[in-house]
């Protein structure tokens, strides 16, 4: 294994960050297909409220490649079919079957790896269409489902971001150790080369586990260190391995379960924290399950967000946790105005800022889902630039990107972008920068990939 230099990290102090084992959690009565990964992903429903289906169904298609499917991830009763804008299929709810040890199941034709190895790479991508598996495998640098029937310069599976609210690798690897490889089997069927990252806290629990040997290049215990994007942008060869993939590793677990057994595997480990009712730690649970499910009851001016502090989105109890996403994490939401606030010594304020007291804080400090201020105009402080992981100026390319012409955007790297939201949150006047860059890339995709 090979490890990779320092990069720019956010060296995090906030608190309520999961620890202990995983803790198994009642079965929930409702799961939900959450399709809404990738923006650019045109849905065909293939089924209808009330229709009863089994874990394995298709639910929805993807209109660009009607090979694409999107399987149920639990058997019982279409309950709902919840419509975003412009009626785009956000969730697709199922009540489970009261039943547990009789709900209904497809299963496939089981691939060894010895007869995974003689397919070729068309047959495999045919097989992980139609078993729903595709859809999990996201492609650079727009991380749209793969589109073209080549084979990638390169997959890039991260154990860990780097982000301390994700998911411990030796936690959802635990027992999954067959599956695991298994994956890794289809990954290299698929990808020219196959790079496994993990952090370098969480080697010698590999190397218990008997995988340490299948990672090759170990990365900071920082954030965003571990992100795929990071790890392409420092061990990129040339421009073609700007069109690799990434897979989360759980999906990949759940690949390798599919292929190897036949059957799907519904298993998820979730990290939640910040919950007035549970201790901040990992859970085991369905995939798709309810968030509240997963946070328990909350009281008023609390703020959900799941997949992650920095690069997740605001949700309610009642919504259901998506493909790929792991996390929840429960936040103060109410934004009060303080009196004085400007001239407060800032103390608790969890800030990259060396003006404030919290610098000089050796603790952990809280964060909440707050600005803290309202946006102003960009200084060109730098404080986006310094803590941008592949090295691109945020605050240019926000300004490029203004005039609605793509060529400045690109030439300043705005493609290199990983989303992973430091620029956003050390940004002193509230932009969102972030935002802004994957806006940018959205409208990029439309004029140089869309039809």
């Amino acid at each position: 294994m090979k490890p990779l230099k320092p990069g720019k990290t956010f060296q995090s102090k906030i608190n309520g960050v999961p620890q202990g084992q995983a803790t198994l959690l009642e079965r929930p009565k409702t799961v939900a297909l959450v399709p809404g990964a990738s923006p650019f992903v045109k849905l065909k429903l293939l089924v209808g409220e009330n229709d009863t289906v089994s874990v394995g169904t298709p639910l929805l298609q993807d209109k660009r490649d009607p090979k694409v499917l999107f399987l149920s991830p639990g058997g019982g009763r279409v309950a709902a079919i919840r419509r975003g804008a412009r009626r785009v299929v956000q969730e697709v709810v199922i009540d489970l079957a009261d039943d547990g040890a009789h709900e209904p199941a497809l299963s496939f034709a089981p691939i060894s790896p010895k007869a995974l190895k003689a397919m070729s790479r068309m047959e495999v991508v045919n097989v992980l269409k139609l078993r729903g598996i595709w859809p999990l495998i996201r492609q650079f640098p727009f991380m749209d489902i793969p589109q073209e029937s080549n084979g990638f310069p390169m997959a890039v599976v991260s154990l860990h971001s780097g982000e301390r609210f994700n998911p411990v690798p030796s936690l959802f690897l635990k027992d999954q150790q067959a599956a695991f490889l298994h994956g890794l089997t289809v990954l290299q069927n698929l990808a020219d080369r196959v790079v496994v990252t993990a952090p370098r806290s969480a080697m010698a629990p590999l190397k218990a586990l008997g995988l340490a040997e299948q990672v090759t290049h170990v990365v900071q215990d920082a954030y965003p260190a571990g992100d795929p994007g990071v790890i392409l942008y420092q061990i990129r060869k040339s421009a073609a391995e700007n069109a690799s993939c990434t897979m989360d590793p759980q999906e990949l677990i759940a690949m390798g379960h599919l292929l190897s057994t036949g059957n799907v595997q519904c298993r998820r480990i979730y990290a939640v924290s910040g919950t007035p009712t549970r201790p901040a730690s990992h859970y085991q649970t369905r995939t798709g399950t309810p968030v509240s499910h997963l946070v328990g009851p909350l009281k008023q001016g609390k703020g959900i967000v799941t997949g992650g502090v920095f690069t997740g989105t605001i949700t309610s109890g009642d919504a259901h946790m998506g493909m790929g996403i792991t996390t929840a994490t429960v936040l103060d939401g109410v934004d009060t105005d303080a009196f004085f606030g400007f001239a407060w010594p800032g103390r608790r304020l969890l800030s990259e800022s060396r003006t404030f007291l919290s610098c000089l804080e050796s603790g952990s400090l809280g964060m909440d889902v707050t600005l803290h201020g309202e946006e102003r105009a960009c200084i060109n402080c730098g404080w986006c630039d310094k803590k941008c992981p592949v090295d691109l100026l945020p605050q240019f390319i926000m300004k490029a990107a203004s005039t609605g012409e793509m060529e400045e955007p690109l030439a300043l790297g705005l493609l290199d972008c990983t989303g992973c939201g430091l620029c956003t949150f050390v940004c002193p006047s509230k932009i969102d920068l972030a935002g802004i860059l994957a806006l940018s890339k959205q409208t990029c995709y439309r004029e140089r990939v869309m039809p």
